[in-house]
C-alpha cells in the first residue's frame, strides 16, 4: 500500500474506494487483465510501464482547439450540451476547466495517456514486483498474489 502511495497511484486510481478518479479504478483490474488474455500479470506490469500503449477512450487526452486559437488539453470528466469539462493535472485531479461548446472549434484526441511513463525508474524490481502484486490483489493483503509476492521477497533477504 506504501508503493501504491509513494508511486502517486492514488492520485488517480482509486483502490478499495481510496484514491482519486482520472484513471481506471484498480481494486479488480487483475480480473480485466484475465479476461483479455494469458498473463495478466504481465498485461497490468505493460500497462504501468507504458501507459500509452493501451488507453480506454474514456480516459484518452483530447485537445480542444479554441476559436480564439488556444488549445487546451486534458481528460473529459463531463460532456455535455454546454461544453466540456476537463481534468488535466494529476496532481489536482478535482481542478478541472470548463470550456464552453460554442469556443470549441476542433477537438481531437490523441495517442497519449495522462499517466507519464517512467513513473517507476527510481523503483526496485522488488518494490515493482511488490506495487505489481498489491494491484493484482486488489489492495487486499490477504490474497494470494500479494502474499506469494512478499513471501518471495522475504526469502531474497
Amino acid at each position: 500500500e506504501n508503493l501504491f502511495r509513494v508511486a502517486q497511484c492514488a492520485a488517480c486510481h482509486k483502490m478499495q474506494k481510496e484514491g482519486g478518479a482520472l484513471g481506471p479504478e484498480l481494486t479488480h483490474i487483475a480480473d480485466v487483465f484475465s479476461k483479455r488474455g494469458p498473463e495478466p500479470r504481465l498485461q497490468l506490469l505493460q500497462s504501468i510501464l507504458q501507459p500509452s500503449r493501451d488507453i480506454a477512450d474514456r480516459y484518452r487526452v483530447v485537445i480542444l482547439g479554441t476559436v480564439d486559437g488556444k488549445q487546451v488539453s486534458g481528460i473529459v470528466v463531463e460532456n455535455e450540451t454546454q461544453g466540456f469539462r476537463l481534468a488535466n493535472n494529476p496532481q489536482q485531479p478535482e481542478a478541472t476547466l470548463f470550456i464552453p461548446r460554442d469556443a470549441v472549434e476542433s477537438i481531437e484526441q490523441t495517442e497519449t495517456s495522462l499517466m507519464p511513463s517512467g513513473l517507476l525508474s527510481t523503483f526496485t524490481l522488488d518494490d515493482i514486483m511488490d506495487l505489481v502484486a498489491y494491484i493484482e490483489a486488489g489492495g487486499d493483503p490477504s490474497q494470494g498474489a500479494f502474499q506469494s509476492q512478499a513471501a518471495e521477497n522475504a526469502s531474497k533477504n
